[in-house]
């Protein structure tokens, strides 16, 4: 399990304040965008529990449908209907990843195959 750093715990409990009373399934720190979804380290999940979506695991969310700019956050809307938090982004080519699908998204993409989401 990944810890976050100092930083990244500052970046978290900020987080969790700006949020509070909002509809988040999760935060993530660590991120990375791949594959048109959101890989990173999970934490305040709400469906934790019994091994998985623990905080510090690392998770791959389905598809992101939507993307939005909540300064100085970004929140992502997935094909399975859960909302997560960017806290942080991985050290190298994190940031870039979102870059680079934010370019990419208004020409569309194929959506992974419901089955494997």
């Amino acid at each position: 399990m990944a810890a976050p750093t100092c930083f990244g715990e500052l970046r978290l409990a900020a987080a969790e304040r700006y949020f509070t009373g909002m509809a988040v399934t999760a935060f993530l720190t660590d991120v990375e965008i791949v594959a048109c979804c959101a890989v990173g380290v999970v934490h305040k999940h709400m469906r934790a529990g019994a091994g998985r979506f623990e905080d510090g695991r690392r998770i791959r969310t389905s598809d992101i449908h939507l993307i939005a700019h909540r300064s100085p956050y970004w929140v992502l809307l997935t094909a399975s209907g859960s909302c997560y938090v960017i806290v942080t982004f991985k050290g190298r080519g994190g940031r870039q990843s979102l870059n680079d699908f934010l370019e990419m998204l208004p020409g569309g993409f194929h959506a992974t195959p419901h089955r494997l989401q």
